[in-house]
């Protein structure tokens, strides 16, 4: 069934044709044609954020520390599940932080250290001391 130019031009029209409409996300009536369905970009902006609810972030934001937690500091799958954390072995400091999602700054308030020291850790630049492994262990484990 084709239709004839005439057709198509009044079909134009209508979809160009400004009419009264109501904004879904402030109620707010403007006049738009039928394509739109905000009054203004802000209002099309909090509709995409409605759209991706707390839910889904929250699942995206377990899936990435997941990720994070199996990998060793050169992207490759760790080869065990489960992270611990040896004496001498600077890697599973990061691995086992990951695991238990805490950030450098958390690790360093917990066991009373700066926030550099655990970076110096986590590179094998500088080993903690035996106390201090005590703690990372019993904070990571």
């Amino acid at each position: 069934m084709a239709l004839s130019g005439s057709e198509i031009g009044r079909a134009l029209q209508a979809m160009r044709r400004k009419e009264e409409r109501v904004c879904e996300i402030c109620k707010t009536p403007f006049l738009g044609t039928v394509r739109r369905k905000y009054c203004s970009p802000r209002c099309a902006q909090r509709a995409h954020y409605q759209k991706h609810s707390e839910a889904e972030r929250a699942e995206r934001r377990d899936r990435y520390w997941s990720r994070r937690a199996t990998s060793n500091s050169d992207g490759q799958d760790a080869q065990s599940g489960e992270a611990g954390v040896a004496r001498g072995d600077a890697s599973t400091i990061r691995r086992a932080r990951l695991a238990k999602r805490l950030t450098q700054r958390q690790l360093a308030e917990s066991v009373g250290v700066a926030v550099g020291v655990i970076r110096a850790w986590e590179r094998s630049e500088v080993c903690p001391s035996d106390e201090q492994w005590e703690r990372i262990s019993a904070l990571l484990t």
